[in-house]
């Protein structure tokens, strides 16, 4: 075997130059899964210039499969002289297998019997993957065009499949490999193309041409596998292909099955946006094929329905043509869109290397678009048209209505006319805004706004009907391709909640005063997305396989956004406004904390909480808003009246410069009294991410109750619209919080600041590792979307989710691993004991986070490669160090492949 070199070790392939005499290997690719998951694999093939003893394959194991067990074979062979394909499961008599690292490598001989279809099959978790070769002799007749042996439709497009003749004096003959028959296509007989019109899956198959029914014995036969999604453009999830796949960028294709994308030989990540680099490939970016660059001039062959290509910068039947000025990508299809012209665009990434993206273009290789959207026939009016704008910022009671008039001029250029119109509308509403806020400020000093500032806005308008004109003038609107949600503990626009037909509740009439008063009434509705408990045993590989790709930020997708779903009524009460933080995120009135309330107390005992069910417990937890200045009181009535014992805060009292949490207790040995409720602080607790402090709360004039002890757990390192890059520190703290809950007490009080993001994480977490441990299953996303039915837009944001997962994972799988330093002798003697020290470092290989590409961009730069020994080895962005000296040469250069480590 000379094809791969022992450079391996280093994640270096070295692909030689070998003369195949006899044979043109071509790679196709197929997958067959029982979960709609893959094992990892890559197979790439040599480069086929036509003359020496043998080709050979190699199959490319990535993690988590490295170590997979591989096997080839040869499930048919090719047979058309007759209508039975015959059948051989071994490879030609005479091959030879190496391995080198991930690699497995066949050498195949150079006999007659070296042709047709051969795979290479790996296992694991449960899966079970199969990747496909074809071997073209080189003295075929015919070839593909262009050397492309896949074809991609989706289903219902119309395909032409092509052939070109290399050597043939005669026309060739269609067959196609039928259920393993050879079936012949007479229709076809004599021509170099055949068009198969909306293609369906049934025509998914092996086509081969030949150019007589003799010459298949000399092997003459060239193959063309046409590969058809099971759903139509944009779709997966057949048969009902409900499902909208995600972008896939750079010539990556949706998977039909999965909805993840296939991202072509030299791209890796969700959508296909990182760039390996030069020559670098595998699904994630981890082998190089070396230099010189002929070493990577084989076919790459990736799951269906991806197929087959050449690696990103080339092109070419044989894939040895670089890629010309304005191209990019696996085989050259990728166009360029740098601002400096084709010549600033890296061909093997799409970058731009001394300039921007083009207007409308944006993104690392700028692929990203705006898109034009034409709008349907408009109508205008030809009399005056009228329009009232009531702009209301902050709450309802600070309003300003402004008129305005059209001309009665009929429009002729509705892409002139609609901008002009929409730039006077909205400069004139900042004016009237800025007006009202200065009045604002100078009317209401005394109160205290923590939150977001939300504005609302009522339109009317009056027209005169009795003149009407019809244009159909195309409107172009920008839209982003990827959308982002914001993180934060107040979102102000989520996607809208899937809403199905079936109704369970109706809300019928909101109080005028209400911020979502004049808005549509929606009824609240049954889930549509219905998910299973997850069992422990399938959580790992499960976990893995949703942070890979986009399964959590969908399911998270699915849940209401922050509308409110529920009648909230009380919160919006007149005295009842200054009692929410942010004005957006109000109390339920079906699971609100009462507060003991006069009958004629008009604010009817309102606090901006709501009670949580946990683990088969109903008013487990109580999810609250950081007090503000108005509600102190309020805040340790409630305390009282709940028999809370712990409280949980996730927020410190001032966050990039905002207000977000008023302070709520006492400093150490200070007695502080909030009404009828007396605070001391005794004792107070640092444990690195998290302080602790133990106070006594008693009730003032009431010498029949006892005084009762609080303790509070104040996580002051949750960054904010963000989650904790370690996981470990929330564990310990809800741990710790857990094991000193006193018997009886009441829920358990969590808040951060607007009591949704940070506070939906922890109660989540806790709850969930009660029902694992009692159950052996974990049903996350009917907890959370539980949750969301007691209070608006809990577990804010994905990445939320997503830190949802992982720590249950860790805490489920890893267990305590802190040890006090004192039993750590003890410890280590115990885990070289059976060999568990190599147990636990498994598990926590099995457990640790996929790194996410798009978090190590500086790594992934194709300038800075060569400063990363190992290409897998990669540096997030959040915890790299910047350099900051200057080079000889007098270039800038801030990387360097280090980490700071808490």
């Amino acid at each position: 075997m000379t094809g791969v070199a022992s450079g391996l070790a280093e994640h270096h392939l070295h692909l030689a130059m070998e003369d195949f005499g006899h044979r043109v290997l071509i790679i196709l690719s197929v997958v067959f899964s029982v979960r709609g998951d893959t094992v990892y694999l890559t197979m790439v093939t040599s480069t086929p210039y036509g003359a020496g003893s043998s080709a050979s394959i190699s199959c490319f194991r990535s993690s988590p499969d490295e170590n997979v067990t591989l096997s080839f074979g040869r499930p048919l062979q090719i047979g058309l002289r007759g209508s039975t394909v015959q059948t051989s499961t071994t490879l030609p008599a005479g091959s030879t297998q190496s391995v080198n690292g991930q690699a497995v490598t066949w050498d195949l001989t150079s006999s007659n019997d070296a042709t047709g279809l051969f795979y290479c099959e790996g296992s694991n978790r449960n899966l079970t993957t199969r990747v496909y070769s074809i071997i073209h002799s080189i003295h075929r007749r015919f070839e593909p065009h262009n050397g492309l042996v896949t074809k991609t439709i989706n289903k219902g497009e119309d395909v032409t499949l092509m052939i070109d003749s290399v050597n043939s004096s005669t026309r060739p003959l269609w067959h196609r490999n039928n259920n393993r028959t050879a079936v012949r296509l007479h229709a076809y007989d004599g021509m170099y193309n055949i068009t198969i019109p909306s293609g369906n899956i049934s025509d998914g198959d092996l086509y081969a041409t030949i150019e007589n029914l003799l010459s298949v014995n000399d092997n003459h036969f060239s193959l063309i596998r046409l590969i058809v999604r099971g759903c139509t453009t944009g779709r997966w999830g057949p048969p009902s292909c409900e499902d909208v796949c995600d972008m896939c960028y750079n010539g990556g294709v949706c998977n039909d099955e999965t909805g993840d994308c296939i991202c072509p030989p030299g791209f890796s990540g969700p959508n296909c946006l990182t760039a390996c680099g030069m020559h670098k490939f595998g699904w994630n970016c981890e082998f190089d094929c070396g230099s010189p660059p002929a070493s990577c001039n084989g076919q790459f062959g990736l799951p269906d329905p991806y197929g087959n290509s050449c690696i990103s910068g080339y092109m070419g039947t044989y894939c040895n043509e670089s890629c010309p000025s304005g191209r990019f990508g696996a085989g050259c299809t990728q166009i360029c869109r740098c601002q400096a012209g084709d010549e600033a665009c890296d061909r093997f990434t799409g970058e731009c290397t001394r300039s921007g993206c083009q207007d409308g273009w944006s993104g690392t290789s700028c692929q990203k678009s705006s898109t034009a959207v034409p709008t349907p026939s408009m109508t205008t009016v030809a009399g005056p048209t009228m329009a009232e704008v009531t702009i209301t910022p902050g709450g309802s009671e600070d309003s300003t209505t402004v008129s305005t008039a059209t001309n009665p001029t009929p429009m002729s250029l509705v892409s002139v006319v609609v901008p002009v119109v929409i730039v006077l509308v909205l400069l004139l509403i900042l004016v009237i805004l800025l007006i009202v806020l200065v009045k604002r400020i100078r009317d209401k000093k005394h109160a205290e706004v923590d939150g977001g500032s939300s504005m609302q806005g009522k339109f009317e308008s009056s027209n005169d009907l009795s003149s009407l004109q019809t244009i159909d003038n195309p409107i172009s609107i920008p839209m982003e391709d990827i959308n982002s949600n914001p993180n934060g503990d107040v979102v102000p626009e989520t996607t809208p909640a899937i809403r199905p037909e079936s109704s369970v509740s109706q809300i019928s009439t909101l109080d005028s005063s209400s911020p979502f008063a004049g808005l549509p009434l929606y009824p609240t509705k049954e889930r549509e997305l219905k998910k299973d408990p997850i069992p422990l045993k399938d959580f790992v590989a499960y976990v893995r396989q949703a942070v890979r790709g986009h399964q959590l930020r969908d399911e998270w997708t699915s849940f209401p956004g922050i509308e409110a779903i529920c009648s909230c009524d009380v919160s919006q009460l007149p005295d009842n406004k200054m009692k929410n933080r942010y004005r957006n995120i109000p109390a339920y009135d079906h699971c609100r904390v009462i507060l003991e309330h006069d009958k004629d107390d008009p604010n009817l005992g309102y606090i901006n909480a709501c009670y949580i069910k946990g683990y088969k417990k109903d008013k487990a937890y109580i999810a609250t808003q950081g007090p503000n200045q108005a509600t102190l009181h309020d805040f340790w009535k409630m305390v009282w009246q709940e028999n809370v014992h712990i409280i949980v805060n996730g927020t410190n009292l001032v966050e990039d410069g905002k207000n977000k949490c008023a302070k709520y207790w006492p400093d150490m040995e200070k007695l502080e009294t909030f009404g009828g409720i007396s605070i001391s602080l005794v004792k107070e607790e640092t444990r690195g991410e998290y302080e602790v402090r133990t106070m006594i709360m008693s009730k003032i004039d009431d010498n029949k109750s006892a005084p009762r002890k609080i303790r509070q757990y104040h996580y002051t390192t949750w960054p904010d619209k963000d989650v904790p890059k370690d996981v470990t520190p929330v564990l310990r703290l809800i741990k710790e919080f857990s094991d000193a809950t006193p018997e009886g007490a009441g829920p358990y009080l969590i808040h951060c600041s607007a009591g949704v993001g940070r506070t939906g994480a922890i109660i989540a977490i806790h709850a969930l590792l009660q029902q694992a441990h009692a159950e052996k299953t974990l049903d996350i996303y009917n907890f959370v979307a539980d949750m969301r039915d007691h209070r608006v837009s809990i577990v804010q944001t994905p990445v939320q989710y997503t830190f949802i997962h992982l720590a249950l994972l860790e805490a489920l799988f890893s267990g305590d691993t802190c040890v006090p330093s004192s039993s750590l002798k003890k410890r280590v003697a115990e885990l070289k004991k059976k060999k568990k020290m190599a147990e636990e470092f498994e598990q926590l290989n099995m457990i640790s986070p996929v790194p996410i590409a798009e978090r190590c961009r500086s790594s992934m730069m194709e300038s800075n490669h060569n400063k990363n020994r190992l290409p897998s080895t990669l540096v997030p962005e959040s915890c790299r160090p910047f350099l900051m000296t200057p080079r000889e040469d007098g270039m800038e250069y801030n990387y360097i492949n280090a980490a700071f480590v808490d």
